[in-house]
């Protein structure tokens, strides 16, 4: 009897890695480089492209940050019609999502490098066709760096997402100081960081865990390699 149990639950591991799996995550990189600009900025707007037949969920934010950013916090918010000049205030009254918050983010101990802010991001959904500009704040200076005016390019795709930056003229990238009014005026300038997406195509029909096949014979208590056939994945 337990070695039908050790079987059972390696097979339900199993199946649960070839489910996730299934799901594709892309990854959205932008350039880096050693001509940062000023470390002082506390926030940063860019717009986001689905050119896909079916939404995107992002699923996770990674920021070029240095050791300076221990300790802060970060707030992400998107607008779905405010798309280019001077960004407005970033407030639930001027339009702005809210999305989520992050604290407790670990910097690199010395240089810049990207380290994730938003993590398993609860439903940012860009809709088909649909361009969002996005913003991200940070509770103190230091909380980001960016790359300066005239870095290019100024769009970057994965896998139908695109991200506008510098000067583009959909939705170009502006950053911000708290000391200056209105608090996002400086333009062109390069946003530094990964966008981690799967596609949300909605459910046709009912998903299918599909067929698992593996070995004949196990030994209790050893993983083992299972193939998956008919897998089909989707949202609801």
């Amino acid at each position: 009897m337990k070695k039908i149990y050790n079987i059972a639950f390696f097979l339900c591991w199993g199946l649960l890695f070839i489910q996730t799996k299934a799901v594709g995550q892309f990854v959205l990189s932008t350039a880096t480089g050693s001509t940062y600009w000023s470390t002082a900025a506390t926030g940063i707007t860019f717009g986001l492209y689905n050119g896909n037949a079916d939404p995107v969920m992002i699923t996770d934010i990674e920021l070029s940050v240095s050791s300076a950013a221990s300790g802060l916090s970060y707030e992400l918010w998107y607008h779905p019609t405010d798309l280019t000049g001077v960004p407005t205030e970033v407030n639930t009254t001027n339009g702005w999502v809210y999305v989520a918050s992050a604290t407790g983010v670990t910097p690199p101990s010395s240089g810049i490098a990207n380290v994730p802010v938003f993590t398993n991001l609860p439903g940012f959904m860009i809709p088909a066709n649909a361009t969002y500009r996005v913003a991200i704040l940070a509770s103190a200076g230091n909380g980001l760096y960016y790359l300066g005016s005239g870095a290019s390019p100024d769009t970057y795709t994965s896998n139908g997402l695109s991200l506008y930056t510098q000067g583009n003229s959909i939705s170009p990238t502006y950053v911000g100081y708290t000391t200056q009014t209105p608090y996002m005026a400086n333009t062109p300038r390069g946003f530094c960081g990964n966008i981690t997406f799967v596609n949300a195509a909605n459910c046709s029909g009912q998903p299918s865990g599909g067929n698992a096949t593996g070995a004949s014979i196990t030994c209790a208590g050893l993983p083992f390699s299972l193939n998956a056939t008919g897998v089909s994945f989707g949202l609801g």
